[in-house]
């Protein structure tokens, strides 16, 4: 009997700290611990607050789009849509260097902007392959949960579409 309670227990604690991945459109990944889940049709959020701090970190993966051409084309469309429009910057984003992985590309950029009176950062994150471009908005106001952020890019993997769809012309 202790060897199947054991047995019972390994499988129970091995489940609970097994990061289960969740998927939205072509995107594969390991939800951020602790945050809380909202979405979309065209969006899946994962938010976390501390009131006691006053901080916060939100996730943002969008449903992909049709790519305009490129990567630095869709990372220009993207950051103008989904940071400027809505965020304001007070600067250009500070790009991160460019990345390629199983037929897509990605490119990354952030910058400040004011969020109720105090400084906070937008991110964006745009993936482009197989005529697809999907993309990640992070906004934050501190560097708490950077750990979190990092370990949840790294558990990102985009599949191909069942379809590939024909860029839109220029």
């Amino acid at each position: 009997m202790t060897g199947i309670t054991y047995t019972i227990l390994l499988l129970i604690t091995s489940s609970a700290l097994a990061q289960q991945k969740e998927s939205f459109d072509l995107a594969i990944f390991s939800a951020p611990v602790g945050f809380q889940k909202s979405n979309t049709n065209d969006v899946v959020s994962y938010s976390i607050v501390n009131n006691q701090k006053g901080t916060y970190c939100q996730i943002g993966i969008y449903k992909s789009t049709i790519s305009k051409g490129n990567l630095q084309t869709d990372f220009k469309s993207e950051w103008q849509d989904l940071v400027v429009k809505t965020y304001k910057p007070n600067a250009e984003p500070e790009m991160i260097p460019a990345s390629s992985e199983n037929g897509w590309d990605a490119q990354g950029g952030a910058a400040p902007f004011e969020f109720t009176g105090g400084q906070a950062v937008a991110m964006l994150v745009t993936m482009s392959g197989y005529n697809r471009c999907l993309s990640i908005v992070i906004l934050t106001n501190t560097d708490d949960y950077q750990p979190q952020i990092e370990k949840f890019l790294e558990s990102v993997d985009l599949i191909k579409p069942a379809k590939e769809s024909s860029p839109t012309s220029q």
